[in-house]
C-alpha cells in the first residue's frame, strides 16, 4: 500500500477520491443527517475501516487536501450544506 506524507509527518494510506466521498456519505447516513461537518466527519470516522477492508477510513485532513476544503469535498459527495 502506498503511503502519503501527512499532517505533522504521520503517514496515510493512499485513497481513491471515491473512498473518500463514499466515507462521507457514509458517515451522513450514520449520523441520519443530509452532511456533516468536519468535526462530525473526524469524530465518526474513529476506528472505522472501509467496508471489506481493514483500511481505516481516511483521516478529515486527507479529504480537505484531496478536494481543497470540507465545502468542496462534501458538494462533490452530493451532500446538502
Amino acid at each position: 500500500v502506498r503511503s502519503e506524507p501527512g499532517l505533522g509527518g504521520a503517514q496515510q494510506q493512499a485513497y481513491s477520491p471515491i473512498e473518500c466521498l463514499d466515507c462521507l456519505r457514509d458517515a451522513a447516513n450514520l449520523l441520519k443527517q443530509s452532511t456533516v461537518t468536519g468535526n462530525q466527519y473526524a469524530a465518526v470516522a474513529l476506528n472505522r475501516t472501509l467496508e471489506g477492508s481493514s483500511k481505516p477510513w481516511p483521516a478529515y485532513e486527507l479529504v480537505v487536501e484531496r478536494f481543497g476544503d470540507w465545502q468542496k469535498a462534501t458538494e462533490a459527495a452530493g451532500l446538502r450544506g
